[in-house]
């Protein structure tokens, strides 16, 4: 029997169903807000203790933050951040040219992509402490279980 056909011999248990489901509905509503209001009245002391730490917490951050020997270590560390970036950067744009080069080279693929990897591998030995290498190597064991058909990690 469809599902139409238990529809039409039986329209008047659907209507049934509805009403104990919109029953249920208001009830499960009702519990909700009881169980609400049940953690709010015997948790008020405690969230105003902690609103209180962390309005404490904050001001004392603020304090930190606006002291000048803080300020001057964040210009510090902002200054190498801009450095850091900027070395990758070049390091990007010297990297994307040596696979062009390697790529115009009249060799086969496959010595080219042997080439690349080559490449990457003396970058990252170069570059790349071990703490990053491990965190690399799983990122491109994730990938490489990503049914995705085009998939390339470079680096």
């Amino acid at each position: 029997m469809s599902g139409q056909q238990i529809v039409r011999k039986n329209p008047k248990g659907l209507a049934k169903i509805k009403r104990e489901l919109d029953n249920l509905k208001i009830q499960n509503k009702e519990i909700c807000m009881e169980i609400n209001d049940i953690l709010v009245e015997e948790t008020k002391e405690e969230k105003k203790d902690f609103e209180e730490a962390l309005e404490k917490y904050n001001t004392k951050m603020k304090a930190v933050f606006d002291r000048a020997d803080i300020r001057e270590k964040l210009e510090d560390k902002y200054k190498c951040e801009d450095k850091i970036y900027g070395i990758v950067d070049q390091v990007q744009r010297t990297y994307k040219k040596a696979v062009k080069s390697i790529m115009d080279q009249p060799i086969s693929m496959k010595d080219k992509e042997k080439k690349i990897i080559k490449l990457q591998e003396k970058i990252q030995t170069a570059l790349i402490n071990d703490e990053e290498r491990k965190l690399l190597t799983i990122l491109r064991n994730q990938i490489h279980s990503v049914p995705y058909k085009s998939r390339r990690l470079l680096m």
